[in-house]
């Protein structure tokens, strides 16, 4: 009879190291491709600037194409008379908000958006009055009058002191910011006060008195056959 059998050597497996090392080399690849496809911050900081600039070339065009409108108008003007008025209203505009940050105000913000419309009133304006409409321009300078009147008049009652919401004031901690306090006598704002009947009355003369003088002199000139420029 034949001897049996040896039994057969039991194959130990893969080693711990080798387990290791397989299952470790596919989570290697793994954190690899994650990493390959996490964009760079320096990737993304580059797009958003892109996609901020794509967005404001719009903005930038439309506003450039209007201070290039408004300095072609403002170049049309012939009138010394009515560009003299113009400066006067932005002079207004300007000290009227210095007046307003030097006492703290909280709204000069809205004190700058009211000198913005007033002059853009005025603009129309001239350009009714470059136009020859009798009809627009009338409006418009009823309507700047009634501004111009309105915000003089509030200026005058915001003079006096009072408790307001004042901004940029020490608070407790060492912490600025607006507070209710009394406001001190507001004197400065005489200044656009004095400015803005200045500008009515630019505004009131030439709209009665110049326009009129104007026009009979564009009627002599037609009746005459002269072509009379530099109207007021």
């Amino acid at each position: 009879m034949s001897p049996p059998d040896a039994p057969k050597a039991l194959d130990p497996g893969p080693t711990s190291a080798e387990t290791a090392g397989d299952s470790g080399a596919p989570g290697r690849g793994g954190a690899e491709g994650a990493a390959s496809t996490t964009p760079e911050p320096e990737t993304v900081a580059a797009e958003v600037a892109s996609d901020v600039r794509a967005a404001i070339a719009p903005v930038r065009s439309a506003m450039k194409a209007d201070v290039g409108s408004l300095a072609v108008f403002l170049r049309s003007i012939q009138s010394g008379y009515l560009l003299a008025g113009l400066a006067l209203l932005a002079t207004t505009g300007i000290v009227g908000v210095i007046v307003t940050l030097l006492y703290g105000f909280s709204d000069w913000f809205m004190h700058l958006a009211m000198y913005v419309v007033l002059l853009s009133f005025a603009l129309l304006y001239v350009r009714a009055h470059q136009r020859n409409y009798r009809i627009m321009r009338a409006i418009w300078a009823v309507f700047a009058l009634a501004l111009i009147v309105f915000f003089a008049w509030i200026l005058i009652d915001l003079v006096p002191q009072r408790l307001d919401v004042l901004s940029g004031r020490p608070r407790p901690g060492g912490f600025t910011g607006p507070e209710v306090a009394l406001r001190p006598h507001a004197g400065g704002l005489w200044a656009p006060i004095v400015l803005l009947c200045a500008a009515a009355l630019w505004l009131s003369s030439h709209w009665l008195v110049l326009s009129r003088y104007r026009a009979t002199r564009a009627r002599t000139d037609n009746s005459l056959g002269v072509d009379g420029t530099g109207a007021p």
